[in-house]
């Protein structure tokens, strides 16, 4: 029997072919299809006919999806082209993404460090978010987990496993949508996913320490800076710019943001003296 089955046939045919699958003993299954739940309720009628036929039997990624893809293995079972391009055998970033196309840019992006695995899972029929999310908590390899996120149906299960990632320091990474009234209508029409009320989630996030990011460049810039050989520790910060420019604005969103100067026991300018042209101009600032 094969592990897993992807299945590109349209909604109403897909009910038939996961009960022949289940039937035969396949290991999971793909199901690209739109037309379920984010349709109106003919469509949540079809989605919970395969949850039903599936659930305890067989994982299903999707429906609404573009599947899975395992970097390391170059295996997968996508809706496109597979994006091999950055693929390496140490990837230390996975991703999960209710949308498939966040998740194809993420992937596309060429400004991730190693991917591990990214899974776009659309309507969460049966697997979702969480699921993903315990899954990669099982490889030790996995330093940054980043989230595409519109809606969570079990907010306790996703706080014990975003508290289980942080015992292991696994950073947790939310790109969470619908935060606006337009947002939350948006989320149903794609997904057919109740974006909930956005304070329960900033408070969910604060509590479990899981890092909410709001557009994909912060997103992306987050895992990169997570995912290298040294994290970020404390809640103070150096800066270096050969700019002043730089340096000015650099503050300016430290300061923004909370984030303290520490102090210096030997000024920065007096080592740069040594090893600068006399033209050049060194300064440093430093607040305890």
């Amino acid at each position: 029997m094969p592990d897993a089955i992807g299945v590109a046939v349209p909604a109403a045919a897909v009910p038939e072919v996961l009960a022949e699958a289940v039937d035969l003993g396949v290991g999971g299954a793909v199901v690209y299809a739109s037309g379920f739940a984010e349709t109106g309720a003919e469509g949540q009628r079809l989605q919970q006919e395969i949850a039903d036929i599936c659930r305890g039997r067989m994982p299903v990624v999707g429906p609404n999806c573009l599947g899975v893809v395992g970097y390391r293995a170059r295996a997968a079972l996508w809706g496109l082209d597979i994006p091999f391009a950055h693929a390496s055998t140490d990837g230390g970033v996975a991703v999960a993404a209710q949308s498939g196309s966040l998740a194809l840019s993420l992937m596309m992006s060429g400004r991730l460090p190693g991917l591990a695995y990214c899974a776009s899972v659309g309507n969460q029929a049966l697997v979702d978010i969480s699921d993903c999310l315990e899954y990669y908590l099982h490889d030790p390899a996995v330093r940054v987990v980043a989230l595409l996120v519109e809606g969570l149906s079990d907010l306790e299960r996703f706080r014990a496993l975003a508290l289980r990632a942080a015992a292991a320091d696994v950073a947790v990474v939310v790109l969470k949508n619908g935060r606006s009234p337009a947002g939350g209508t948006l989320t149903v029409a794609h997904t057919g996913t109740l974006a909930g009320h956005d304070a329960a989630y900033d408070a969910l996030f604060r509590q479990t320490g899981v890092i909410r990011v709001d557009d994909m460049d912060e997103l992306i810039a987050t895992c990169s800076l997570l995912a290298g050989p040294r994290k970020p520790r404390g809640t103070s910060l150096g800066l270096f710019a050969t700019s002043g420019g730089e340096c000015g604005m650099l503050a300016d969103l430290a300061h923004d943001h909370g984030l303290p100067w520490p102090p210096s026991t030997t000024p920065p300018s007096r080592r740069c003296d040594r090893c600068c042209p006399t033209t050049a101009i060194s300064a440093a600032r430093s607040t305890s």
